[in-house]
């Protein structure tokens, strides 16, 4: 589904399903379910817009999620852990664009916010790797997806304080909206968030 740093990783439906008919027929016998599933969730999604800003505006919200989630792939990790990548549809096809998954972040936050962990998986793993050369945090993971290849010569689209102020406020995002993981999210990640924060600090007025 996704080259990550010249490792092919499989879609992660691969670590349910020995073929693909066998993930089809599951698809198939669970379709009633799934569809009550996705009712209740529109209707959530439907109730809580509209008592925000009217029928429009749970409209717009509606169609976002869709968007948010239709310009992802779910795939099995290096080690076989579950991660997401997003394809940048609105320019020129980046992997993962910070500046991208940023502004859909509230879609996860608000129906998933373990999806964003998923999401935010590469993007740190890939930081704290050593080679992304940088202090601050890189705009994307590859120029053309699906091929993550990194930028390990520091290059690339750049945004230096706007990324690393999105991937910190994302990650502060999943820490508030899941505390059972809160603490070993911010173990594990700790060094690279701090770098990224004495950045802006360093930098910004």
């Amino acid at each position: 589904a996704v080259s990550y740093l010249g490792q092919d990783l499989p879609p992660l439906w691969t670590t349910e399903f020995s073929t693909w008919q066998d993930m089809l027929a599951f698809f198939l016998g669970d379709l009633a379910a799934a569809q009550g599933r996705a009712d209740r969730l529109d209707a959530r999604i439907t109730g809580d817009a509209g008592a925000a800003g009217g029928t429009a505006y749970a409209g717009l919200c509606a169609i976002a999620l869709r968007q948010a989630y239709g310009g992802t792939e779910l795939v099995a990790g290096p080690n076989g852990q579950p991660w997401a990548f997003l394809k940048e549809i609105s320019s020129d096809g980046n992997v993962s664009t910070v500046d991208v998954l940023y502004p859909a972040s509230p879609a996860w936050v608000y129906a998933d916010p373990g999806y964003l962990a998923l999401l935010l998986a590469p993007l740190l793993a890939y930081a704290e790797s050593g080679d992304w050369p940088e202090t601050f945090a890189p705009h994307d993971l590859g120029s053309a997806y699906p091929v993550a290849s990194g930028h390990n010569d520091g290059g690339g689209e750049n945004m230096p304080v706007e990324e690393s102020g999105n991937l910190l406020i994302m990650s502060a995002a999943y820490i508030q909206q899941v505390p059972s993981a809160a603490k070993a999210f911010a173990t594990a990640h700790y060094k690279i968030l701090k770098q990224w924060a004495d950045y802006l600090v360093a930098n910004l007025p």
